[in-house]
C-alpha cells in the first residue's frame, strides 16, 4: 500500500519476476507490472492507467530494503 502525502492509502498488487543471469552476476534488473487501486476522485486516474515498474536494492538504516519505481506507459 501507498500512503500519498494528502494521508490518500492506495492499494498496489505488483508483480515481477527475476531470473537469475546466466553470467553470474550479483544483480539483475526486476521489472514489475503493477495495478492500482485507488479510490474516486483525485487519485482515480491511477487505476485506469498502464504502468511498469522497476524493483531494485536499496539502503536502509532499519534493514535490507528495496526501492520501487513505477512507471506510466503510453
Amino acid at each position: 500500500m501507498l500512503k500519498t502525502d494528502d494521508g490518500v492509502v492506495i492499494n498496489v498488487i505488483n508483480q515481477g519476476v527475476a531470473c537469475r543471469p546466466s553470467d553470474g552476476a550479483s544483480t539483475v534488473p526486476i521489472f514489475t507490472s503493477p495495478v492500482f487501486e485507488a479510490p474516486l476522485g483525485k487519485y482515480q486516474w491511477l487505476g485506469q492507467g498502464s504502468f511498469i515498474g522497476t524493483l531494485e536494492p536499496a539502503d536502509s538504516a532499519a534493514g535490507p530494503a528495496v526501492r520501487i519505481r513505477f512507471y506510466r506507459a503510453g
